[in-house]
């Protein structure tokens, strides 16, 4: 993956096109080796920059979703005040409070952003993408779709698997009614069966001109390290150097802008042992709260 600079990037007298790559779903779990995680997402966007994009120089984006109680954002940003390396990745800071630069020598940059999941009164859940505000769970969706808007942030509504059905699904498609694209954005992940058809939520969100945003959201496990940035979308523009997070928020909030998602869903086999896995850790949870 050819790595551009903003602004710079002409080829004889012609404006090249710059493609980012962004994972719009992304969790730094505390069983994730951080080294390992920045070179697995490195190598991720590396390949789907060979299959999407090959001829154009591409940008990389992660957009953390964190939950309730993570800070994983903040610890990475203390990490840029000091000398620490991480597998040979370096940390620093941008112009805004809320995106981050990794660097490493042979692997290229990423650029990493702040955000929020927010489990939701309704039990749905929403992301606050590229802000590095705290948010209570529990509050209806509305209100958060409300406070991030307000914040300038990127409201998107999560799909889950199993959390958009029955009164959960109907909460989903009275929100697609009621607002409008500029306030939220529906999110896919690459959790989702293959061979399922969509969720109807998605086929109405097209008709309604929403945009729908792929990312790989990994699972608590140690081996979902290396499924970030397997599952995303490749946006034409080029990343302000100081302000990416402002940038990219602005590219994704206009539904003139035109997105292609790229990665794979999940298979089955991988799809039943995460389930029957999630089961177990939950049940877990609840015991240690017994």
């Amino acid at each position: 993956m050819r790595q551009g600079d903003a602004g710079s990037h002409r080829e004889c007298g012609r404006k090249i096109i710059v493609m980012i790559l962004v994972d719009t779903h992304v969790h730094i779990h505390c069983c994730f080796d951080i080294g390992i995680f920045l070179a697995s997402a490195a190598l991720n966007f590396r390949s789907a920059a060979a299959a999407s994009c090959p001829e154009e120089p591409c940008q990389a984006v992660l957009c953390l979703s964190e939950d309730a109680g993570s800070s994983e954002f903040e610890r990475l940003r203390n990490l840029a005040s000091g000398h620490s390396s991480l597998n040979g990745w370096s940390i620093s800071r941008t112009g805004e409070r809320q995106s981050l630069v990794a660097s490493h020598q042979e692997q290229g940059a990423l650029t990493i952003l702040a955000g929020r999941q927010i489990r939701c009164e309704e039990g749905i859940e929403v992301l606050a993408l590229g802000t590095c505000r705290l948010y209570d769970d529990g509050i209806t969706a509305n209100t958060a779709i409300d406070q991030i808007h307000g914040e300038g942030a990127l409201a998107v509504v999560a799909w889950g698997f199993g959390k958009w059905t029955g009164r959960r699904g109907r909460v989903v498609r009275r929100i697609l009614e009621n607002r409008t694209v500029e306030e939220i954005s529906l999110g896919d992940n690459s959790g989702r069966l293959a061979f399922w058809p969509e969720p109807g939520e998605f086929a109405l969100s097209r008709r309604r001109g929403f945009r729908i945003l792929p990312g790989s959201d990994p699972l608590p496990f140690s081996s979902e390290v290396k499924r970030v940035a397997s599952y995303g979308l490749a946006v034409p523009g080029d990343l302000s150097s100081t302000e990416p997070a402002r940038a990219l928020i602005g590219m994704l909030s206009d539904s003139a802008v035109q997105t292609r998602p790229f990665g794979q869903l999940e298979t089955p086999l991988r799809f039943l042992r995460n389930q029957l896995a999630m089961q177990l850790v939950k049940r877990q949870m609840e015991m240690s709260l017994v």
